[in-house]
């Protein structure tokens, strides 16, 4: 039996807009069950995310690549690159 853990994703810079969800709590983000150590990538597969462009990933506030393998309660914020002037 594969045990389920729970992450919280939090997505900024309308990401959101990106995505297959239907609902997004832009304050408290989304809890998702995945499977221990899924990679970030493959949560945004999950969600269906369809943006051309690259995020920036955060776990727990420490910058990660999109590989980083996930546990139990890991906080994964993500937002897109944005130019400014």
């Amino acid at each position: 039996m594969n045990k389920l853990i729970t992450i919280k994703l939090m997505l900024f810079t309308g990401m959101d807009e990106d995505t297959s969800l239907q609902t997004y709590d832009y304050i408290n983000g989304i809890d998702l069950k995945v499977k221990p150590h899924t990679r970030i990538k493959t949560v945004l597969k999950q969600i269906r995310f369809k943006g051309k462009y690259t995020p920036a990933f955060f776990c727990n506030t420490e910058r990660v690549s999109g590989y980083k393998k996930l546990k139990d309660g890991d906080k994964i914020s993500c937002l897109k690159p944005a130019g400014g002037g």
